[in-house]
């Protein structure tokens, strides 16, 4: 039974440890190493919307969380998508071309993700270079 208990504490303090050297590597909250972001990626927390669509752009593995998802997914996990004609201005200029009739693409909330749907499902996702400051 003691050592049931050393064990557990052992335990418990190793993951604090893990978890306090983490937060010191990465504070950065634009970081997406950074705990936050990490464990909100990994469906275990939450964290500010805005912000995390902001990370992603750090992300190289972002395009996974997008992929393959339906456009109800997608409102799920990021709030709400955006129309072209909805978007910003900036980025509403900055998708002319890049949407031809007959696509359906919308930004991931207002942000410069444009992303591509076929049969109702992401395909294509595109990080639009801004033409003006949003």
């Amino acid at each position: 039974m003691k050592k049931k208990i050393v064990r557990s504490i052992i335990i418990a303090v190793a993951l604090v440890a893990v978890v306090a050297l983490w937060m010191g590597l990465y504070p950065d909250k634009d970081d997406p190493k950074n705990i936050q972001y990490v464990f909100w990626k990994w469906h275990l927390a939450n964290i500010n919307l805005d912000r995390a669509v902001s990370v992603m752009h750090h992300d190289p593995g972002s395009e996974r969380m997008i992929l393959g998802k339906s456009e109800k997914e997608l409102t799920k996990r990021f709030g709400y998508l955006l129309t072209p004609e909805a978007a910003p201005r900036c980025f509403k200029l900055a998708s002319r071309g890049a949407v031809t009739s007959g696509d359906k693409a919308l930004f991931l909330r207002k942000s410069d993700y444009l992303i591509f749907f076929r049969d109702g499902v992401a395909v294509r996702v595109v990080e639009l270079d801004e033409a003006e400051p949003c």
